[in-house]
């Protein structure tokens, strides 16, 4: 609507990365926190393949909260060009040194520009926009680079074709057919191809019979907290799921008091993982507990790989195509190297520096928080064990623990923690029950919870004192 507008235009790149769409998600992922905005949708990838090769890429978007940030890449030409638009201001020269260093950009043109300078809202300046938009607009060249009201149908910058549809270059009056950009002969610059992110998962080649799964992420702007204050007043497990929300609030208002997640492997495969992660990266779990194979889902979706739903029959467990599932183990165990007894967190922290999408893993081992893990068949084929279970099962037993078990098919001794059990066995010592579906209850807790406390403040210092209170 209005604020600064980033342009760039980037050429001499990596056009190795150019050409990653795994590497371009996870850019768009960190570049909002790494400009200080905040990511409330996306990023949404696409890969296009042009008639001619030469103008195929990689696109994305990401949504925050002050506008989007959108990039689109041409690995065969060695260019990229990007937006940057927000509604605040932010520092623009941060901004483009990260892109300069994640593409390896050695040749960049770029423009500020300042949108919404005839916006007239309730407050804003009395001449329209902000009081700040209109000085720099003042301070400016008058009218440099800026065209104002309708295009003319003679401006030989935007030429009009006669076919009605077709896609046109501007500048250039051509739409990108075979040959029409006239500049790649014998190949890409630098060998420089688009690397399809697990081309047959993503869609790209069909696999009969089953549907890709897309990954819920969490939305701190919708009015899901608002909804769920209102169902304290209902009945049922409309009534509960208020009062769930309620409980883990009040814990997470308490000084340090813990909140233990303990996941199955369904929560994760169906959609739930980016949700945990972002949990545990505002720092509203303290501890993670992985039961069955939710951390092989986990690594699995790290490596970039997705689960599935059977196109006939919705409702049935997602699942693992069996060759990817090999791959992943293959890379895994790659990874792990030397380790033949590797531990959950040595897991952690191999794909922290090797696997291209981070999770739930890689962001407990970055929080610093305990891992748990229980009966793992996928995980302990590959040699993979909890040398230690000592520090999870401390801080469960502390009377003002929270236990978010969700989703759960092996029994967690709650000892004194107050326990919410969503579709999980029932604890003696749970505090509110839930049967819902554990996707939906937990994608509503979590939404409703970041909403009212956007990010909770727990130094690693204070969070290992918890595991000595008695």
């Amino acid at each position: 609507m209005f604020g600064p507008h980033l342009i760039i235009d980037g050429s001499k790149c990596d056009t190795v990365k150019l050409g990653d769409r795994l590497l371009i998600e996870r850019i768009l992922t960190d570049y909002p926190r790494a400009i200080g905005m905040t990511r409330i949708g996306g990023p949404y990838m696409f890969e296009y393949q042009a008639p001619d090769p030469a103008y195929s890429g990689v696109s994305g978007l990401v949504v925050i909260a002050e506008s989007h940030i959108a990039i689109h890449t041409f690995p065969e030409l060695d260019y990229f060009t990007m937006d940057i638009f927000s509604c605040k201001n932010f520092d623009h020269e941060v901004a483009i040194a990260y892109i300069r260093e994640a593409l390896g950009v050695r040749e960049m043109d770029r423009m500020l520009v300042q949108r919404g300078l005839s916006f007239r809202g309730p407050h804003h300046g009395p001449l329209g926009a902000t009081d700040e938009l209109i000085s720099a607009a003042e301070s400016r060249n008058n009218g440099l680079g800026v065209t104002i009201g309708s295009i003319p149908t003679d401006d030989p910058l935007y030429p009009r074709m006669a076919d009605v549809g077709a896609m046109l270059w501007p500048s250039y009056g051509a739409v990108p057919d075979v040959g029409s950009c006239g500049t790649v002969t014998g190949g890409a610059r630098d060998g420089a191809v688009v690397t399809a992110a697990n081309a047959a998962a993503a869609g790209d080649v069909g696999r009969p019979g089953l549907l890709p799964i897309q990954p819920l992420q969490l939305n701190p702007t919708a009015s899901t907290s608002g909804i769920m204050d209102r169902m304290l007043a209902l009945g049922g497990q409309g009534r509960q799921l208020g009062k769930a929300l309620q409980l883990w609030e009040a814990t997470v208002r308490a000084g340090n008091a813990p909140v233990v997640l303990a996941i199955g492997a369904d929560v994760v495969a169906q959609g739930l993982r980016d949700v945990v992660a972002d949990l545990i990266q505002r720092g509203h779990i303290q501890g993670i507990i992985l039961e069955d194979s939710a951390a092989f889902a986990d690594a699995f979706e790290s490596l970039g790989y997705r689960h599935y739903l059977r196109e006939d029959d919705e409702l049935a467990p997602a699942i693992r195509p069996e060759d990817e599932s090999q791959a992943a183990r293959t890379k895994i165990t790659a990874m792990l190297g030397h380790h033949h007894n590797a531990t959950i967190q040595q897991l952690a922290d191999a794909l922290a520096h090797n696997a291209p999408r981070p999770g739930i893993l890689t962001a407990a081992i970055a929080a610093g928080i305990p891992i748990g893990l229980a009966g793992s068949p996928a995980l302990k084929a590959l040699g993979v064990t909890l040398s230690d279970n000592a520090d999870i099962l401390d801080l469960v037993a502390q009377p003002e623990t929270l236990l978010i078990a969700c989703g759960t098919r092996v029994a967690i001794n709650a000892g004194q923690a107050q326990t919410i059990a969503i579709a999980a066995p029932t604890q003696s010592s749970v505090a509110v029950a839930l049967t819902l579906d554990a996707p939906i209850a937990l994608t509503l807790l979590a939404t409703g919870l970041v909403q009212r406390v956007p990010q909770r403040h727990v130094s690693r210092s204070n969070a290992r004192q918890l595991l000595s209170v008695g």
